[in-house]
């Protein structure tokens, strides 16, 4: 689905992602995870067009994208979930929704993915005629998820989406992504809570100063001692169930 190769990425003159090559196969979650500053977010802002890279290349379906401003890669199918979720805040959940799909000139398609969208996340519907900015951060967050479906997007690309979130909420995350990755979405995943995003990938990589330093299945990382000592602290072992193979 996304191939990544040799990929270096300035910021404010200081390179901040230092040649990291990596894939997304179909249908699979992929996470990055790493402390502040190790160039996640810079990597995902680069995907997607928000940022341009020095160097490298980023094949989506084996179509070259580097380069291309966000608009062209949102029409070929890599739709951007921000930190900070970016909602509308005063326009209604509706006319959210609406912005998800502007790309969507078929009335039919449109109001089938609205459906879809209001019957993966109730409270949406339930909200229709509120403010996007009079909903709970919970709520907003399942906006934005539900914004960048409209879409029907190849690749959901998601930064910190438990970010300032409940633990009921950030559950309520789980299940979402979850029955995302049922259904055979393809979702790269940068999330600060280490312990959930790798419960949650099949595969991730660990991102240090701009370099990945590990890779693997998400289950195998949670086992390994480097990592538990620098992302999850000093805990037993994870008892919760582990992502399919």
């Amino acid at each position: 689905m996304l191939e990544v190769r040799d990929l270096i990425v300035d910021y404010d003159k200081t390179e901040v992602v230092r040649g990291i090559s990596f894939e997304i196969k179909k249908g699979e979650i992929v996470s990055l995870i790493g402390a502040n500053g190790a160039g996640k977010t810079t990597t995902l802002r680069t995907l997607t067009g928000l940022k341009r890279a020095r160097s490298g290349s980023v094949l989506l379906e084996g179509q070259a994208i580097q380069g291309l401003p966000a608009h062209r890669i949102a029409g070929l199918g890599l739709a951007h979930v921000p930190e900070g979720r970016g909602i509308f805040p005063f326009m209604t959940v509706p006319e959210n929704l609406e912005m998800g799909g502007y790309l969507n000139r078929d009335k039919a398609s449109f109001r089938r993915n609205l459906e879809t969208v209001f019957e993966r996340f109730p409270v949406l519907r339930r909200r229709q005629h509120q403010l996007a900015g009079s909903m709970s951060g919970g709520e907003q967050q399942m906006l934005a998820i539900g914004r960048a479906l409209m879409g029907n997007p190849k690749l959901l690309v998601l930064d910190e989406p438990s970010l300032g979130l409940s633990p009921v909420m950030c559950q309520e995350i789980v299940r979402v992504l979850t029955e995302l990755r049922a259904a055979g979405r393809t979702i790269i995943l940068v999330e600060q809570n280490a312990r959930m995003a790798l419960r949650l990938a099949d595969r991730a990589y660990v991102l240090d100063r701009g370099r990945i330093v590990l890779q693997g299945r998400g289950r195998d990382l949670l086992d390994n001692p480097n990592v538990r000592t620098a992302y999850l602290g000093l805990a037993t072992a994870v008892s919760a169930p582990a992502s399919p193979a």
